[in-house]
């Protein structure tokens, strides 16, 4: 039961949608960055001049991966929330409209 005019009500498959959209979002942009940051090195270190640019080189991917992989956690948490919030305002939707339904059926109104 929505009533758009209101501005209170949740539109639960939308929410699910939009979920996942974030999550395959996250995940999408998690395993191209990872992939992009080993490509870019892909070769290097063979001599000394190589070994030298990784040393100082790979400890600022690594931070960035751990970055990029809480931001992605952080996406989840959200795409998480979303579909719980999603899931329970749809049974307390239902759970209204049944108390409703009842209280009618109680005074004999149907």
């Amino acid at each position: 039961m929505t009533n758009p005019g209101d501005g209170a009500d949740m539109e639960p498959d939308a929410v699910i949608g939009t979920a996942a959209g974030v999550r395959s979002a996250a995940d999408t942009f998690h395993s191209g960055f990872r992939s992009a940051t080993a490509a870019g090195t892909r070769g290097l270190g063979q001599g000394p001049m190589g070994a030298a640019f990784l040393a100082g080189f790979n400890p600022g991917v690594e931070s960035l991966n751990e970055k990029a992989t809480q931001f992605v956690q952080g996406a989840g948490a959200i795409a998480d929330g979303m579909h719980v919030s999603a899931r329970e305002y749809d049974a307390a939707d239902t759970r209204a409209r049944d108390a409703v339904r009842q209280a009618g059926e109680a005074d004999g109104r149907r």
